[in-house]
């Protein structure tokens, strides 16, 4: 599960280029129609999903492959990783949950990398001759279109801190051409003379958009997955728990569901009312104080934790056991990660216990949460998009925010490092009790 982590770290670093930023972009440097391929592109990768084939990596020693397929209903996972290394093939199973802090896997935000910063060059604070994020010094930058529906992104960097044997900075030069096919980008070149070769290489990513392509591979991972994570002792018994869950889901979609994660350390709440059609999702601190929140799709928390417990680890030997009496699954894998399962007697999910790289201690109940539901599903969309501000400027700001002010419709976040550490919201069409009530939620004082 450990080493699943590194590369899926490894391959978002690249997949991420469909990431939007949190901002609208300027015209200062970057392409308009370049942005908009890139923004209609990963619209497309989460409404119907994408097949991700980048270079090989370590040599043309590890090839894999990422596959996105939102509407497909054969597991209860969404994205899906075929890999071969060593002539070793194997495939995981995930759950993207688009912002659900209770989902226990990735959201967009993790889409980012470098190649999103060359289209989205103002985003990123890139200004010629000035440092980048990371510290170097943007030397050129430049798109242009060698022919119709290619776009060509050519960046240049000095790093102070590498100098060549004059004691001049070196330059570091990447260059990106995108293809765009019916207003998607389909591939992306990029040749580097700097570029981390153990990550991955320079060379050519496709991206395939098409239903067709999704579906055939789709499967063919699912088959994967499942040939090389049981065995004729555990795939039954996969399986039945594999329905508990999407039944499980299928309930809390009804019904509405509850649930709790009681861990110390970070405990959290996803909850859902059927009748209003409403989420929350709500990650607290040791404090009791919310640190990440989300409004989106609570009953699919149960897909994550199906992927959490059989999308990764390997399972054999009779290391999945049922016992009817007590309506329990026991599981053990291969790489560590030891489950308990308790089902009702409608075969629901009621409760986890999840020991492993990605640990849960979950109850489930087949109801909205009255109380989470009455303080925060009440919010305004306004008001939501300023809880998930606030609670981001930790890594917008690089730490904690030291004070918040108002002034006119304006709030201003002021950080540690400085007077240009600044992020400024506009409340404009906000009530005042609605911005008021978002900084009592969130246990936090608005200055004048």
């Amino acid at each position: 599960r450990a080493a699943s982590a590194v590369v899926i770290a490894a391959i978002l670093a690249t997949v991420g280029g469909f990431a939007s930023p949190s901002s609208a972009a300027t015209d200062k440097l970057g392409n308009v129609e370049l942005q908009a391929a890139y923004t209609a592109s990963q619209d497309a990768m989460l409404k119907t999903g994408v097949v991700y084939t980048p270079p090989s990596i370590l040599g043309g020693i590890m090839t894999y492959e990422l596959v996105l397929a939102p509407k497909s209903t054969l597991v209860p996972g969404n994205m899906g990783l075929s890999l071969k290394a060593f002539g070793v093939s194997s495939a995981t199973i995930y759950n993207l949950v688009n912002g659900n802090p209770m989902g226990g896997s990735l959201g967009t935000e993790a889409l980012m990398s470098q190649s999103s910063e060359a289209v989205y060059p103002d985003d990123a604070g890139w200004v010629i001759g000035q440092p980048t994020s990371n510290g170097a010094i943007l030397e050129d930058y430049e798109v242009s279109m060698p022919e119709d529906s290619t776009y060509a992104v050519h960046v240049v960097k000095s790093d102070p801190s590498q100098t060549d044997e004059n004691g001049d900075p070196i330059l570091n030069t990447t260059d990106y051409v995108f293809t765009v096919t019916n207003g998607l980008i389909t591939s992306i070149d990029q040749s580097s003379d700097s570029y981390n070769s153990l990550i991955s290489a320079n060379g050519v990513s496709t991206f395939d958009f098409s239903t067709k392509a999704i579906n055939s591979h789709w499967a063919s991972l699912v088959a994967s997955w499942k040939a090389t994570h049981f065995d004729s002792s555990t795939l039954s018994l996969a399986t039945k728990l594999t329905k508990a869950y999407t039944d499980s889901e299928a309930a809390a979609r009804k019904l509405g569901v509850t649930i709790n994660e009681t861990a110390k350390l970070n405990p959290g709440i996803a909850t859902y009312d059927a009748a209003k059609k409403k989420s929350v999702e709500v990650i607290f601190n040791s404090k009791k104080l919310p640190t990440a929140a989300a409004f989106d799709d609570a009953p699919a928390t149960l897909s994550s934790m199906w992927a959490n417990v059989l999308g990764t680890d390997v399972f054999k030997s009779k290391s999945i056991k049922y016992t009817a009496k007590t309506r329990t699954y026991d599981l053990k894998g291969q790489s560590g990660l030891v489950a308990k399962i308790k089902l009702d007697s409608k075969g629901r999910i009621i409760s986890t216990s999840v020991k492993g790289s990605l640990p849960e201690s979950r109850t489930i109940t087949y109801s909205a949460n009255k109380t989470i539901m009455a303080k925060w599903g009440s919010l305004t969309s306004k008001s939501q998009v300023l809880v998930q501000w606030i609670l981001g400027l930790k890594y917008t700001l690089l730490a904690a925010p030291v004070s918040y002010t108002k002034k006119g419709t304006l709030i201003s976040a002021k950080g540690k490092f400085g007077s240009q550490n600044v992020e400024i919201f506009d409340t404009k069409g906000m009530k005042a009790t609605d911005v008021a009530k978002v900084f009592v939620l969130l246990g936090l004082k608005l200055g004048k």
